[in-house]
């Protein structure tokens, strides 16, 4: 078997876990016109290799008991993320075979033990990570609701847990720190990931797929409706909800679990929300041409919601805050209103007035292509670095 330019490591394939793995999956597509590429991820079923076009794409068994276990208290998930020795070692002895030239790391620590890099460092192998969440600071099941860059580094007044924490925290900068490079998606998280001394980085954001919708939805005339897809919590929801109850004549769409139907019940009007259930990406945009503004007014800090700039790529409008790290793109692209984060009485209509929709942005700084061409430029310089 010929040795792959690069691998493409991540914990699952997107047909079982979509979000990181999705974005990754499609940067492996456009890579592999240009270079030789194998996605890696994990399954429960046997471990295979299949071809999706020019790509390879290996799967590697995990055993479903070790899985559940591992995963059912936080102990054994700290564990898991560190020490799951017989998927090290699985994956360590293929990357032995293969040798390739580059491995570049999308989401790990949930299956795939984050030790991982320290093996490809040990095999000479250069790895380039990109870091789609925080998880470098804090777990992501221990995200404080309110996450500042305080509440992110410092997780528990419990002075051993603090320990704890704060000892994983350091091993896992020490193992960033081998990488040949890492990749944040925002300025707002290069800004704390430099902040605790992760080295190396460089801003990349990720990339969306044009607008491709059939005339029938392209046509459609817009509603005084405002879209949210997410989870119920950190995000804002409850917010839009209180705006759009001060706004009559409006309505709310909610794209997510079950959570949101049961908090909008208890702030909206039966004529005020449509629940849409779980929804993939390409039922979302037929919603995101129909509607006046996409919500991402979150919360907490959220590193690069990508629905936001699908927003703007399907010719809504998209209201932020500067919590997100899309913030500041927005403001560069336009046809973004960055809201103040506690003010709840916000007249839609009269923002739907002050940020009329243009044809003009450059969209083009935001596809997976724009996005691609700067990992091939780092992929290059790693395989060959006279260029």
């Amino acid at each position: 078997m010929p040795r792959a330019d690069i691998v493409v490591l991540n914990d699952m394939h997107p047909d079982d876990f979509p979000g990181a793995a999705s974005i990754a999956y499609s940067h492996s597509k456009y890579l592999s016109t240009k270079f030789f590429v194998s996605f890696w991820h994990t399954t429960l079923s046997s471990g295979r290799v299949t071809k999706d076009q020019h790509l390879e794409v290996r799967s590697i068994h995990r055993n479903e008991f070790l899985d559940k276990f591992l995963r059912k208290y936080m102990a054994t998930r700290l564990l898991s993320e560190f020490a799951s020795l017989l998927l090290l070692l699985k994956i360590t002895f293929l990357f032995v075979a293969q040798r390739p030239k580059i491995v570049w790391i999308n989401q790990i620590g949930v299956r795939i033990p984050r030790t991982i890099t320290f093996m490809l460092f040990l095999l000479r192998i250069r790895v380039v990570q990109t870091f789609h969440d925080f998880g470098v600071i804090s777990p992501r099941k221990l995200y404080p609701k309110n996450i500042s860059a305080n509440n992110l580094i410092k997780l528990s007044d419990n002075k051993i847990i603090d320990i704890i924490y704060s000892f994983r925290r350091s091993l896992l900068i020490f193992l960033a720190n081998r990488n040949y490079q890492n990749i944040c998606i925002s300025e707002m998280q290069a800004k704390i990931y430099k902040s605790v001394s992760v080295k190396n980085l460089t801003i990349i954001s990720n990339g969306i797929e044009c607008c491709n919708c059939p005339d029938h939805i392209l046509e459609v005339d817009k509603k005084n409706e405002v879209l949210f897809a997410g989870r119920s919590t950190g995000k804002g929801f409850e917010r839009i909800c209180r705006i759009v109850k001060n706004n009559p004549g409006w309505t709310l769409l909610a794209a997510g679990d079950m959570d949101l139907k049961k908090s909008a019940k208890q702030i909206l009007n039966h004529s005020q929300f449509m629940y849409l259930g779980f929804l993939d990406r390409s039922e979302i945009f037929p919603y995101i041409h129909r509607v006046k503004f996409v919500s991402v007014i979150s919360e907490c800090y959220d590193v690069y919601p990508t629905v936001a700039l699908e927003g703007l790529m399907h010719k809504s409008k998209v209201l932020t805050t500067e919590s997100t790290g899309i913030a500041n793109s927005l403001t560069i692209l336009g046809g973004g209103l960055v809201l103040d984060s506690s003010n709840s009485d916000i007249d839609l209509n009269d923002l739907d007035n002050s940020c009329s929709h243009q044809d003009n942005y450059p969209l083009s700084l935001i596809t997976i292509d724009s996005s691609s061409a700067k990992y091939i430029s780092i992929f290059l310089s790693a395989i060959n670095p006279a260029i």
